[in-house]
């Protein structure tokens, strides 16, 4: 621990965290949800209109291509809105008119719709929020429209390098969160930006990928990547001695996926030796073995979390403060 002054008041810093995990797994949803709780002024909330705008585009090009992948037809009065999606997406681009008819006649062909519903129960798209998206275009094109904190969690922007939010609690310390990118090339940054007071990581593991095959490895799920990230990350010298915490996150999509009969076979078919019920807690329990195997130093703190869920990430981002509180002083001794 240290100590920060600053306007004639002693601060505690009480901790620096890493948000770690593989893409899509939520890291940068809980930064926005910590910021937001803590009234950070550095998140201002109009620079995502164009980011949701985007995220509405490259949500519906994703579908586009998994109708084509599985010859869903798209109605012909539509196949012109399909082509526009797609060469905006190619491009980078968002028009400033027209998108309201474009975007809401494809989402509601046929084609998109068993696209989007494969893509829930089988694969992995980037923009998981479309359909809350989607409905709101007119909003965010709406020049007059504030942006709720709502719309700022949904939003997809991916993390580049690293970004640090710094936060003070309630009882006036400082918790500084360092979130870091999870592809595969922003991971090979993770093990040299390690500051020297971290005495805690987050790592996000997005339940719902156990039957979603990996970019990277087609030979396996992405969430038994996670699995093989966790285990090369608690036993790297980096990170060896730093407390690691696992959040089990989109627990409301794993929800979802595992009471449908085609996501519980599924589920089955990934854990054979699963004999209980398809609950979050039991199912996502099962899930949370293959981790625990990875960490030998003790027993690993678990939370099973949706990042969307204000009041959730409220309350266990307290005890997670209380948990590492806890921590520091009985290794210093104190208790």
């Amino acid at each position: 621990m240290g100590l920060c002054y600053g306007g004639g008041t002693k601060k505690i810093i009480a901790y620096t965290i890493i948000i770690l995990g593989p893409a899509g797994s939520g890291k940068s949803t809980f930064t926005k949800q910590v910021k937001m709780l803590h009234s950070c002024n550095n998140l201002e909330l109009e620079e995502y209109r164009t980011v949701l705008q985007k995220n509405v585009i490259s949500g519906l090009a994703e579908l586009i291509k998994i109708a084509e992948i599985n010859a869903y037809p798209i109605n012909s009065t539509n196949l012109k809105y399909a082509r526009r999606i797609l060469d905006l997406e190619a491009n980078f681009e968002y028009p400033e008119n027209g998108m309201d008819k474009v975007v809401n006649d494809l989402w509601m062909d046929n084609a998109i719709q068993e696209a989007w519903k494969k893509a829930n129960l089988e694969m992995s798209i980037q923009v998981t929020n479309l359909d809350f998206l989607v409905k709101k275009i007119s909003d965010y094109n709406n020049v007059n429209y504030v942006l709720t904190k709502e719309d700022i969690l949904c939003s997809r922007l991916r993390t580049t390098g690293y970004t640090t939010t710094e936060i003070t609690t309630e009882n006036n310390q400082i918790w500084k969160l360092i979130d870091v990118g999870g592809q595969k090339r922003e991971r090979e940054k993770w093990f040299s930006i390690v500051p020297k007071d971290t005495k805690a990581y987050i790592f996000f593991v997005a339940l719902d990928e156990y039957n979603t095959f990996s970019i990277e490895d087609p030979n396996i799920t992405k969430l038994q990547l996670a699995v093989n990230i966790f285990g090369e990350t608690v036993n790297s010298a980096e990170f060896g001695s730093i407390c690691p915490i696992v959040f089990f996150n989109k627990t409301d999509k794993f929800k979802e996926k595992i009471s449908s009969e085609k996501g519980w076979v599924e589920f089955q078919k990934h854990f054979p030796d699963y004999k209980g019920d398809a609950t979050v807690e039991n199912a996502g329990n099962r899930i949370s073995k293959e981790f625990v195997k990875k960490f030998d130093k003790g027993n690993l703190q678990v939370y099973f979390t949706c990042a969307l869920d204000t009041e959730m990430m409220k309350t266990i981002f307290e005890l997670v403060q209380k948990y590492l509180l806890i921590q520091s002083f009985e290794a210093s001794g104190l208790f």
